[in-house]
């Protein structure tokens, strides 16, 4: 058990370890359906954009800013419930 108010080293994954789990995630069944694609992209945006899991679930089609030069993403309700 970790005591109270100490933190844990972060595992940062290799860039060869994400392809791999992405690879895993697209093989994912049942063949056909979104969960492939769903859990590719999820990994994808945890690893490139450095979200957290609940920021990454919470998007919606509206926070992708294509337009915006460059392209964003809006973060809407952050790990300390601002908003962006």
């Amino acid at each position: 058990m970790i005591p109270s108010g100490v933190r844990p080293t972060p595992y940062i994954y290799s860039e060869a370890q994400i392809a791999a789990l992405m690879r895993e995630a697209s093989a994912l069944k049942p063949t056909g359906s979104l969960r492939p694609h769903t859990y590719t992209t999820l990994i994808g945006l945890l690893a490139s954009c450095g979200l957290r899991p609940g920021e990454a679930v919470r998007l919606r089609d509206a926070d992708v800013e294509m337009e915006a030069t460059p392209p964003r993403l809006v973060i809407r309700e952050t790990k300390f419930r601002s908003l962006g």
